[in-house]
């Protein structure tokens, strides 16, 4: 689960507020929940030691995690939490650079991505043994969470409703599915609907054929869940959605 912190440019002379995503693994809750493997100082040194020999690989999948990793002892526990925070940050970076249409409408700007040295922020009395990597987005002034919204944001024929499920239709067409469409992921202003978090998406590779393109899209199916969560926000039928 990654960090969300609102920033500003200072070399803006518009003083731009701008959202940093940060993927620290400490903050991998759901993976430490899981493994029941609270952060601990001592395990992040070891287990950076540890990738001295064993580096992340460049291209990363969920399932190139091993098990062993996440049922292991505490280094190899930490690790899977490095590894699953590289994970999302390069699923993100990915994402975004495919979905380069969209940006600045259907899904925030991407503005870069880099590192941050939390080492040196003097923000905690542990040392710290990573370095976490960051993405750099639009930051959507007066935006809420559809979990937080008032309903009426979605009465039909509300064009936001149209908004969201169009653009989840619209993620296959650049080899994009998102994976992950929950309430937290929708945020709304009052002309404006957008779907964040690429964190969990999953991509059509270079060898895919159509049809199994297709049959991924199908069995992930973002709309379908998309069309699910505005339905459920609202208290109606899923089906009495526009198709």
């Amino acid at each position: 689960m990654a960090q969300v912190i609102v920033v500003r440019d200072t070399n803006d002379p518009g003083d731009q507020e701008i959202a940093l995503k940060v993927y620290d693994p400490r903050f991998m809750i759901i993976q430490r929940q899981g493994m029941k493997k609270p952060w601990d100082a001592q395990s992040e040194e070891l287990a950076a030691r540890a990738r001295q020999d064993h580096p992340i690989p460049a291209v990363l999948r969920e399932s190139d995690i091993p098990m062993e990793m996440i049922y292991g002892d505490p280094i190899e526990k930490e690790n899977a939490c490095v590894w699953a925070a590289y994970l999302q940050y390069s699923n993100e970076v990915k994402a975004y650079r495919q979905l380069e249409p969209l940006q600045g409408k259907e899904i925030p700007r991407f503005l870069g991505h880099g590192t941050l040295t939390v080492a040196t922020l003097q923000l905690d009395p542990e040392p710290r043994f990573v370095i976490p990597n960051v993405v750099l987005l639009e930051f959507i002034s007066g935006a809420v969470a559809m979990r937080d919204a008032d309903s009426s944001m979605l009465q039909l024929p509300s064009p936001l409703v149209y908004s969201l499920i169009e653009t989840a239709r619209r993620f296959r067409t650049f080899g994009v599915i998102h994976n992950d469409p929950n309430y937290g992921n929708f945020l709304l202003t009052p002309n404006r609907a957008v779907i964040i978090d690429f964190g969990s998406a999953y991509f059509k590779g270079e060898d895919f054929s159509e049809e199994v393109w297709e049959k991924a899209v199908s069995v992930f199916n973002d709309v379908s869940f998309t069309e699910r969560r505005i339905a459920d926000k609202l208290g109606i039928p899923w089906k009495s959605l526009p198709g």
